[in-house]
């Protein structure tokens, strides 16, 4: 008896721990793959970029980390702003394009207000909030 006592004891505290570990890393969220990759304007223009972030909040940005986006209506890479779309804030397409040739000066030449790793940090934790609030309304 007092065997299947420590036992039952043994596999409670097995299943606390598994549990633990389970909830931990259901919360961790993966990061996106630090490698870099080549981008093509509907031009023909090549630039080189990483994709930045993890599963809850990503983005993409030039070697020089310069934040760029996907303009869906006319195709073309485009250097982010954050705009406000219904109250929330987002990252969206500037109107002025990546290219190989302005990366480096983007700034100065383009007059782009960059975005900066504080910006990025309040997004995702907007975004995460956003996911929580969905997450627990269902």
């Amino acid at each position: 008896m007092k065997t299947q006592h420590k036992n039952m004891k043994v596999v409670k505290i097995l299943g606390y721990c598994l549990l633990f570990f389970s909830i931990h890393f259901a919360l961790q969220a993966v990061p996106a793959i630090p490698i870099e990759l080549s981008f093509m304007q509907p031009n023909g223009d090549v630039f080189k970029g990483k994709l930045k972030g993890d599963e809850w909040f990503n983005w993409t940005e030039t070697l020089d980390q310069k934040v760029f986006v996907k303009n869906q209506s006319s195709g073309y890479f485009e250097y982010a702003e954050i705009k406000i779309v219904g109250d929330e804030e987002q990252l969206a397409p500037s109107g002025k394009a990546v290219s190989k040739t302005n990366a480096k000066q983007a700034p100065a030449l383009i007059q782009i207000v960059p975005i900066t790793r504080k910006d990025l940090k309040r997004l995702r934790k907007k975004a995460i909030e956003r996911r929580n609030r969905s997450m627990t309304s269902q």
